[in-house]
């Protein structure tokens, strides 16, 4: 027996909208992954900037270090993700563990002193920009990667509404599946008991007439 339209209609956007959500739920559940690792290296990063700047150097080296395995695990596992900010961020906590490899913590430098600076003159004065400039990046890229999450964070949202609109669509045709399914066996029912019915019908007729 053929099935209705609606039916076959219904049936095939279930198959289709199945189709289609599974390497999306995949491809979801792999970008959320990377985001998780990504934040505690980004995390530990910002705690070993705190401990940095307080002279902690051992704390700082130890969170370093913890923020660039995740930095690194991100970009093993997952290199499709965000593969510039993972690498910028490799790189940044790499030049800050080569930099924090000395010993003892070192004094602050003295007002006016020029320590560090490569020397007098335009050197000198080439040095404060540099470092304004790495600071403005490193501050950048920090927004950046909050824009990054919050966008992350609204496209799961945005799917959790696909995926809530997908149900719905597989709930109706199930519910339609099963309206054509009672319908056709309302009217196998009908058509077999017709010959009974008409039986009955003119036998009363001839009961009637005698």
């Amino acid at each position: 027996m053929r099935r209705p339209l609606g039916t076959a209609l219904a049936a095939f956007a279930l198959a289709w909208a199945g189709l289609v959500a599974r390497p999306v739920a995949a491809a979801e559940a792999g970008a959320g992954a990377a985001r998780d690792l990504w934040l505690v290296g980004y995390l530990a990063m910002e705690e070993a900037a705190v401990a940095a700047r307080d002279q902690r150097l051992a704390p700082a080296r130890q969170l370093y270090s913890k923020a660039l395995a995740h930095f690194d695990a991100v970009a093993q596992r997952h290199p499709d993700w965000n593969p510039d900010l993972v690498a910028y961020r490799r790189q940044y906590c790499q030049e800050q563990l080569r930099a924090l490899g000395g010993g003892a913590p070192r004094p602050p430098p003295a007002p006016g002193a020029s320590e560090e600076r490569p020397g007098a003159g335009a050197g000198a004065s080439a040095w404060e920009p540099r470092a304004l400039a790495a600071e403005a990046a490193a501050e950048a890229a920090a927004r950046r990667a909050e824009a990054l999450a919050l966008s992350l964070d609204r496209t799961q949202r945005e799917m959790a509404a696909v995926r809530s609109e997908r149900d719905d669509l597989a709930r109706q045709a199930t519910e339609a599946r099963q309206q054509a399914a009672a319908a056709e066996a309302a009217q196998r029912l009908a058509a077999a008991e017709l010959p009974g019915l008409r039986r009955s019908l003119t036998e009363a007729a001839a009961t009637t007439a005698a």
